[in-house]
């Protein structure tokens, strides 16, 4: 799977609100907040805008759920909120707050159903 351009965000893990561990809040999207979704929260982005956030070596694919962060003083279009989960993958736990490569995958075409697969021959 090819990706688009990346931009370098700064992340840190906070979706879910003050419990951010234990889950069982709302989301700004109307659906139940669990910790160990690989959910995201940005101020921008739409719903269900699926990301690739790799920090170092470790990649994870998170989901756009939630509205922020919301802190003074910020770029928002350069900020993301991990969840607990996604945090924990990327090995962020005890550095709340990284430097983290944020890219869009591209999907790849489907090919069209009329036309047989390469390397078949028809019977």
């Amino acid at each position: 799977m090819s990706t688009a351009t990346f931009v370098f965000m700064i992340a840190t893990y906070w979706v879910g609100g003050s419990g951010s561990t234990e889950g069982g809040k709302y989301l700004a999207n109307g659906q139940l907040y669990n910790n160990k979704e690989f959910v995201a929260a940005h101020r921008t982005l739409p719903f269900g805008t699926i990301l690739n956030v790799c920090l170092r070596r470790q990649c994870v694919a998170v989901v756009v759920k939630d509205r922020g962060p919301f802190l003074a003083k910020m770029d928002i279009e350069r900020r993301i909120d991990l969840s607990y989960g996604a945090a924990k993958a990327l090995g962020m736990l005890h550095d709340g707050r990284q430097r983290v490569r944020v890219s869009v995958p591209v999907p790849t075409p489907r090919p069209d159903i009329d036309q047989p697969a390469p390397g078949l021959a028809a019977r």
